[in-house]
């Protein structure tokens, strides 16, 4: 069995050989030094499936279901019986099973799911520890945004399974752009997918795999959360997920894209772990490119040394929110996802955004931004008061007449009692 630190040395290697072009990979494993020449076989074994690895370190990360390509032949076909369910297609495929549309084979129900069906190799025990416990995780999560778990067995001949609401829909950024979304829409569609993920944490699980296709989007505009194969459940008091022995055999599961820096440096991951790839998620859904891009190492120092490129095109405040949900260290992120949901809530509203820094002439320009045309109309009004008042103390002025009788002289003229149009008439008699 390869051990844990086998599999960091494979993950750096990796990471060099699949910068090459495809033609120069053998010549250079066959010229891999001392030490690292006993890992040639591992990596040519894995190099055969590069194209189908989304990170250097999907050796045994959590199935994020492909379209069925290149891959291996499938050991099932269609109208195979897995337990009750009857095969139909298969409509997904990744690096720890299989996904099929079927249907219960006894009539006891009609209705399709999605059949998830684990690769049963030379890691079986690892596969079927993670399928059990995505089937320990989904069992306790109901939620309208949550893909839910209908059935969970064994068929008669060993074969696990896990029968799964079929979401019929689109990754959250193929339907935002099909659909021309707004920004506002965009971010309504986000905050469906982060009320299911504070759900999650509620009920101490962190998904860990955040992206957009896993969060797929029906006809009728509802973001449906998949795929919690590499789910953890939280341990700690303090939000935080130990690594457990499963981890530490299977090597660390994540999509490199959307991993935050403490998923790729091995630390302790959190709740902020989700809040990172959220993020990540709000950054492409709002800008149409990720933080980070480039070759996988490229992407892993952005990651872990550089800040995120400020998204100018996006509203101050929004491009505000965005950056916060993107701090290297846990800490500075958004306290929760909750909390992270409601200030883009705030910037729907026009309000001011907890990821902005406070003060009063912040609060006063978003208190007018949100306030138009009150503000607008107490202007306009306050320029009529003020010409009134003038006016009034001109027509004042020339209103004072004089007349002379007997040696006295009375003058008749208007003092205004205020800037008001309204105005007082006073009469003074003033000696000659």
């Amino acid at each position: 069995m390869v051990s844990p630190q086998e599999l960091r040395e494979i993950s750096v290697l990796l990471d060099e050989a699949l910068a090459l072009p495809a033609a120069q990979r053998n010549g250079w494993i066959d010229a891999l030094p001392g030490e690292a020449a006993r890992l040639a076989p591992a990596l040519r074994s894995l190099l055969q499936h590069a194209g189908h690895a989304e990170t250097a370190d999907f050796i045994d990360r959590g199935p994020a279901f492909t379209a069925p390509g290149d891959l291996p032949k499938s050991s099932f076909g269609t109208g195979d019986q897995v337990g009750p369910y009857r095969l139909e297609r298969e409509i997904g495929r990744g690096g720890m099973g299989e996904v099929w549309l079927a249907e219960r084979a006894d009539g006891q129900l009609k209705r399709s799911v999605a059949l998830k069906l684990p690769m049963l190799g030379v890691r079986r025990s690892i596969l079927v520890q993670r399928f059990a416990r995505e089937r320990d995780i989904l069992g306790g999560l109901a939620h309208p945004h949550i893909a839910r778990l209908y059935d969970a067995g064994l068929s008669d001949d060993g074969q696990p399974y896990l029968a799964l609401e079929y979401v019929q829909g689109r990754p959250i950024t193929t339907y935002c752009a099909e659909h021309g979304l707004t920004l506002a829409q965009r971010v309504d569609l986000l905050r469906q997918v982060m009320d299911a993920v504070q759900f999650a944490h509620a009920n101490l699980v962190i998904h860990r795999d955040l992206k957009p296709s896993n969060v797929l989007v029906t006809d009728e505009g509802q973001a449906m959360l998949l795929d919690f194969g590499i789910a953890k459940l939280l341990a700690d008091a303090d939000g935080q997920a130990s690594e457990t022995e499963l981890t530490q055999l299977g090597g660390r599961a994540l999509t490199l894209d959307y991993a935050a820096p403490e998923q790729v440096s091995g630390a302790p991951i959190s709740t902020a772990t989700d809040v990172w790839a959220l993020g990540v998620l709000a950054y492409e859904l709002l800008t149409g490119e990720r933080p980070f891009q480039g070759l996988r190492r490229d992407v892993e120092q952005g990651i872990l040394e550089h800040e995120p490129r400020r998204p100018g095109a996006l509203p101050a405040d929004l491009a505000s929110i965005v950056l916060k949900a993107l701090k290297k260290a846990p800490v500075d992120r958004y306290v929760t996802v909750n909390a992270f949901s409601e200030d883009l809530e705030r910037w729907l509203r026009g309000e001011p955004v907890q990821a902005q820094p406070d003060s009063r002439w912040y609060r006063m320009r978003r208190f007018v931004g949100r306030n138009r045309a009150g503000v607008a109309t107490a202007a306009a009004r306050g320029r009529c008061s003020r010409t009134a008042c003038s006016n009034a103390r001109s027509a004042a002025s020339r209103r004072v007449t004089s007349t002379a009788s007997c040696g006295a002289r009375r003058r008749r003229y208007v003092r205004p009692t205020s800037c008001r149009a309204s105005a007082s008439i006073v009469t003074v008699t003033v000696n000659a």
